[in-house]
This record gives structure tokens, C-alpha cells and sequence, in this order.
């Protein structure tokens, strides 16, 4: 399942210019749904065992892994928000370096009109 749910999050992300892209990325979101369920279906189902069978101590097993699904979206989203900061940072420099130079060509032509004006020369 979490295979699968890779899969689909993975394809989301990429989805650029499909045809129909609203409609693919509703079907993929509804499976994570879906995959999501199940897993917490799953974890109900192996908990409802324990009550039957009170030596099987699974609760220890079902917190490491519900704290690893949140420790793994907490870096998730870590990752993410770092890309996002990259993005920006990129784009900011870019549109510094654009400013400077035009900076920089309105200094040369105030210079060279200066020039022009000049006696000397």
C-alpha cells in the first residue's frame, strides 16, 4: 500500500499538461485516500487482535510505525519547504542581478551622456 501511495503522490507531483489533468489528479488523490483507509483499517483490524489474544503486544509495533508515518511527513514537509525557500532565494537573485545591471546601464548612459557634454573630449 504505501508502495502504491508513493506511486500516486509521486505522479501527482508531476503531472503537468495531461489532458484532463483536474480529473486524473482528483483520481489519484481519491486512491491516497483510499490507501490511507485501508492502512488505518489494517492497524484497527491487528488492535481489535490484541483483545483476542492478550499475549500478542502489537501496541509498541503500531506506535513506532504511526511514529515514523508522522516523523516521515514532518520531513516531508521539511524537504519541501526547503525547495520552496531554494526556489525563492534563486528567484530573488536572479531579480537582483537584473536590477543591478540595469542600475549599472543607467549609470553608463548618465556617464556617457556626461561625456558627450564634456569639453575636454
Amino acid at each position: 500500500m504505501s508502495s502504491a501511495e508513493k506511486r500516486a503522490v509521486e505522479y501527482l507531483k508531476n503531472l503537468a499538461n495531461e489532458p484532463e489533468p483536474e480529473v486524473v489528479k482528483f483520481s489519484y488523490e481519491e486512491t491516497i485516500g483510499r490507501l490511507q483507509s485501508l492502512q488505518e483499517e489494517t492497524t484497527n483490524a491487528i488492535e481489535e487482535w490484541q483483545d483476542i489474544i492478550p499475549e500478542a503486544n502489537i501496541t509498541t509495533q503500531i506506535g513506532v510505525i504511526s511514529q515514523l508515518k508522522t516523523e516521515l511527513a514532518d520531513r516531508s514537509a521539511a524537504v519541501q519547504d526547503a525547495r520552496q525557500a531554494l526556489t525563492e532565494a534563486q528567484q530573488a537573485s536572479a531579480e537582483e542581478k537584473k536590477a543591478l545591471q540595469k542600475r549599472l546601464e543607467e549609470r553608463e548612459k548618465t556617464w556617457l551622456a556626461s561625456m558627450a557634454n564634456c569639453p575636454i573630449i
